[in-house]
């Protein structure tokens, strides 16, 4: 009579092949799932500072001067700093010190923004930028950059207008890349 079954050898060569496979699958859907909390993290970003700039404008009147500090009573965050340092765009280090703030969000991620930058004008191309850094952590993660324009839309630096200003530089679209980790999808 014949006797169904496997192998201790072959037990091991599936265990083996698991192995390999877990090796190779398991950082991906890590890593996956990373980028997709920090994309939720940079839309929430996004979604309030548009709320912000709509109460502001609820409440006040948008000119040239207007800027992010006048929006910030408006965020959602649970402190502010005037030291240390968040990532940005290429992942490399913005201090929040001199004419810079950070500010710790609800979520765990890090703004950062300049105290004395403002629209510069309401034309269509005047806006202002909040560097955003969704672990909130100086670690070379490369973080995203926000430009509210003067008439309350939202950007990213791939999506801006072309000249687009506030009241000390210009840049174009893909002046500063956005990190890989972000889509507006």
């Amino acid at each position: 009579m014949r006797r169904f079954g496997f192998t201790l050898a072959e037990l091991l060569i599936a265990l083996v092949i698991l192995g390999v496979i877990a090796t190779f699958t398991i950082p991906k859907v890590l890593s996956s799932q990373q980028s997709s909390e920090w994309n939720t993290k940079a839309k929430e970003m996004a979604a309030m500072l548009s709320e912000a700039y709509q109460v502001y404008k609820t409440n006040n009147t948008i000119n040239g001067s207007t800027g992010i500090p006048d929006l910030t009573s408006y965020f959602n965050y649970v402190s502010i700093q005037n030291t240390g340092s968040i990532d940005y765009e290429d992942a490399t280090s913005a201090s929040c010190t001199g004419n810079y703030r950070c500010m710790t969000m609800h979520n765990g991620g890090k703004i950062r923004y300049n105290t004395t930058y403002s629209f510069g004008g309401t034309a269509l191309t005047n806006g202002t930028y909040i560097l955003f850094d969704p672990d909130g952590i100086d670690n070379n993660v490369p973080g995203i950059c926000f430009w509210v324009y003067s008439n309350g839309v939202i950007r990213t630096n791939a999506t801006i207008e072309p000249n687009t200003c506030n009241s000390v530089i210009c840049i174009n679209p893909g002046d500063w890349p956005e990190p890989p980790w972000f889509s507006w999808d």
